[in-house]
């Protein structure tokens, strides 16, 4: 039974930082897109007033779609650590 769950608590380890790993990328990305956008519209700045007031319920939905993925970017470490705690205390 107990190599079951020292398995169990292994596998979950190795998804975890799978997930964290996901979630580490897709950040970056969101920061490469957001760098591209503002590098095409920076030249004129009417455009880019008139973009970010047009576009605003997407942007809206951007950043909490952003806040989502950077919280549960800090699960998927706080549950490394966690795992890894508790599969040390049971080796």
């Amino acid at each position: 039974m107990f190599r079951n769950f020292k398995y169990e608590l292994n596998q979950r380890l190795i998804y975890s930082k799978e997930c964290a790993s996901y979630y580490s990328n897709y950040l970056k990305h969101l920061e490469i897109n957001e760098k591209i956008n503002n590098r095409t519209f920076f030249q004129n700045s009417f455009i880019l007033i008139f973009k970010k007031f047009y576009y605003l319920p997407i942007i809206t939905l951007k950043y909490f779609n952003k806040m989502k993925a950077i919280k549960a970017y800090s699960i998927a470490l706080k549950e490394i650590e966690v795992l890894e705690e508790e599969l040390k205390k049971h080796n």
